[in-house]
């Protein structure tokens, strides 16, 4: 399982958890899974967002699609190359006047 896998498999469990048992849980330094370092990595990283309630709405709201991306690298890859800088020109000949 990739950190990718990992990542994404934890969130999914905290999106589909109610409002208190997130904040709860992301308070806990209680673990129940094997893999200590990384669910323990990821719950830190997740309680920095524990009460920005509309990240978790629009996590819980577009929970489909998230799961339904197969590799994160991908997909930053195709977020970088779809945004497109703004140059400001100072050529004469292109200003609109």
């Amino acid at each position: 399982m990739t950190s990718d896998e990992k990542f994404r498999t934890e969130l999914n469990n905290y999106i589909q958890m109610d409002e208190d048992t997130r904040l709860k849980r992301l308070d806990s330094d209680e673990l129940k899974v094997d893999d200590k370092n990384d669910v323990l990595r990821i719950r830190k990283l997740l309680s920095n967002y524990k009460t920005d309630f509309e990240l978790w709405n629009f996590l819980t709201k577009n929970s489909d699609t998230l799961r339904n991306i197969t590799d994160l690298t991908i997909y930053r890859r195709s977020i970088e190359v779809g945004i497109e800088p703004t140059a400001r020109t100072t050529d004469k000949k292109h200003m609109l006047c």
